[in-house]
C-alpha cells in the first residue's frame, strides 16, 4: 500500500483543519503556554549541541594558536640558520681572500 495515498498531500486546507482541532482541544488560552513549553523544550534540547559547538570552536582556536606558534618558531629557526650560513660564507670568503693574497705574495717573490 502506498503511503502517499494514505497521507495525501498536506496543503492550506489541511493546515487550517489541524489548527482548528488544536484550538478546540486546548482552548485559546492554553495555546501560548503550549508554544512556550515547546520553545523551552527545544531550547533545552539544543543546549548540549551549542555547548559542543563552542567547545569545538575553542579547541580549533587553540590548535590554530599552537600551529601559528610552531610556524613562528620554524621561521625563527630558518632565519637563524640563514644568518649563520651567511656568516660562515662571509668568513670563508674572507679566508679565501687571505689565502689568495698570501699565494699571490708567495708567487711574486
Amino acid at each position: 500500500m502506498n503511503l502517499s495515498i494514505l497521507l495525501g498531500v498536506i496543503g492550506l486546507p489541511q493546515i487550517i483543519l489541524i489548527l482548528f482541532v488544536i484550538i478546540l482541544l486546548f482552548g485559546g488560552r492554553k495555546i501560548p503556554e503550549l508554544m512556550r513549553g515547546i520553545g523551552q523544550g527545544l531550547k533545552e534540547f539544543k543546549k548540549p549541541l551549542i555547548r559542543k559547538q563552542k567547545q569545538k570552536k575553542k579547541k580549533q582556536t587553540k590548535n590554530n594558536y599552537q600551529s601559528n606558534s610552531l610556524v613562528g618558531a620554524a621561521d625563527r629557526l630558518i632565519f637563524e640558520h640563514t644568518h649563520v650560513c651567511l656568516s660562515l660564507r662571509i668568513t670563508l670568503s674572507k679566508a679565501i681572500d687571505v689565502c689568495e693574497a698570501k699565494h699571490l705574495l708567495c708567487t711574486h717573490q
